[in-house]
């Protein structure tokens, strides 16, 4: 992304993305971060009288850069987010088509991190926590069209299934075989696929 980001509008994009990038691993605004989204993300009035952030950048890049700090507000203030991540989403890969290659790692990398960042909240919910953050998930199961079960790989090594049995959370860590051998039989073919298959 950084080749496409005029030589003037970069102190301004990395001034937001590096906030998106505080945020998610923090889960809090730092001292001085709402500053920063209230200057580069300004307040304006919906015709049925709402306040809500606005994406005034003329450039690609600097809309992308808006919408992290959008929805970096919404998430710690509300959440909740998605307004500021669907434009980002959009304009990068408008930004990028005309490379296909880039564009499939864009969408690979965001695939990879909203993954990363769905099986984090689910932890944050249940009392038991992993030894260590999280730092890539690399399976998610589902019941019934609902998620299951969240595999994920720990920033220690060490790996960890989060799963539900007779209405109960139950987090078990360790080895790849450890974890593997508590997925039910239903869902084993494809978190063994997922968890080995993808080794490099």
């Amino acid at each position: 992304m950084e080749h496409v980001v005029a030589k003037a509008d970069r102190a301004r994009f990395h001034r937001l993305v590096e906030l998106g990038e505080r945020v998610v691993s923090k889960r809090a605004f730092a001292v001085g971060d709402h500053r920063v989204v209230d200057e580069e993300t300004p307040r304006g009035q919906l015709a049925s009288r709402a306040l809500t952030r606005l994406f005034t950048a003329d450039s690609g890049p600097l809309r992308v850069a808006q919408g992290i700090g959008i929805d970096a507000e919404h998430a710690v203030r509300r959440g909740v987010a998605g307004k500021g991540a669907r434009e980002a989403c959009t304009t990068a890969v408008q930004l990028l088509s005309g490379d296909p290659k880039a564009v499939r790692a864009f969408l690979e990398r965001l695939d990879e991190v909203l993954l990363r960042e769905d099986a984090r909240t689910q932890l944050e919910k249940v009392s038991a926590k992993p030894s260590s953050p999280v730092k890539r998930s690399r399976w998610r199961g589902a019941a019934k069209g609902k998620p299951s079960h969240w595999l994920v790989e720990l920033e220690n090594g060490r790996f960890a299934l989060l799963w539900k049995a007779k209405g109960k959370w139950r987090l078990v860590e360790g080895a790849q075989e450890d974890v593997l051998a508590c997925v039910t039989d239903g869902e084993l073919r494809a978190a063994t696929e997922a968890l080995l298959g993808t080794e490099k």
